[in-house]
């Protein structure tokens, strides 16, 4: 691999795992925001799909493996190492962020397949961490329904 791919990867991955801060830090302001000091009694009913009393859970289709694999790889362990940061202290508001991750290699079919068992089976809060623009375009319809 040329010295400037590489440099160019090292970027994207910089980029992306800014966004991903961003992401959670704006994620904790609206909960802080929104629920304020009723955020256990709102959340302890468990009536919001992929959180429970005592995790967070949600769910990755990435290229693990295959010719895009280093982006999904990193981008996941970048994410994973950030979650367990949180989950050693304490998670966010006692609940531990849990992530399913699912290969999809850069297949756009695979990442459908993937994202639709992510949401009826799973049942995750949130999707996340999805790397590529035609994967990412080929679930709009699938998160819209």
């Amino acid at each position: 691999m040329k010295k400037s791919n590489l440099i160019n990867y090292r970027i994207y991955f910089i980029i992306i795992f800014f966004i991903f801060f961003i992401f959670i830090f704006l994620f904790n302001i609206f909960i802080s925001n929104k629920f304020g000091d009723n955020f256990e009694n709102t959340f302890s009913l468990n009536i919001t799909a992929g959180i429970t009393d005592t995790e967070i859970l949600l769910g990755s289709s990435s290229a693990l493996t295959g010719h895009a694999s280093f982006l999904g790889t990193e981008t996941i362990k970048g994410s994973l190492a950030y979650f367990n940061q949180i989950n050693e202290d304490g998670g966010i508001y006692g609940r531990k962020i849990k992530l399913i991750t699912y290969d999809d290699q850069y297949d756009p079919k695979q990442t459908v397949s993937n994202t639709q068992k992510l949401i009826q089976e799973d049942t995750v809060f949130a999707l996340f961490d999805y790397v590529g623009t035609p994967t990412s375009v080929k679930i709009l319809d699938t998160i819209k329904n």
